[in-house]
C-alpha cells in the first residue's frame, strides 16, 4: 500500500489552452523582433504581437 493517494490522470494544475511566456534571447539588431514574430506566428497564427516585450540586457 502506498502512503500517497493515487492521483487521477485527468487532474491538472494547468488549464489548457493557456498563455505561457517565452523568453527569447538574441543580439539587439534591426529585424530581430520581426524575425521572432514570424517564427512564433508560424507555430501559433493567433499570437498577439502587441504582447511582445523587449528589454536590453542589464550587463
Amino acid at each position: 500500500m502506498s502512503e500517497f493517494p493515487e492521483k487521477k490522470l485527468t487532474d491538472s494544475l494547468v488549464e489548457y489552452p493557456c498563455e505561457f511566456p517565452l523568453k527569447i534571447f538574441g543580439r539587439q539588431q534591426a529585424g530581430f523582433a520581426q524575425a521572432v514574430l514570424e517564427v512564433v506566428t508560424r507555430h501559433d497564427p493567433e499570437f498577439a504581437a502587441p504582447s511582445m516585450e523587449m528589454r536590453a540586457s542589464k550587463n
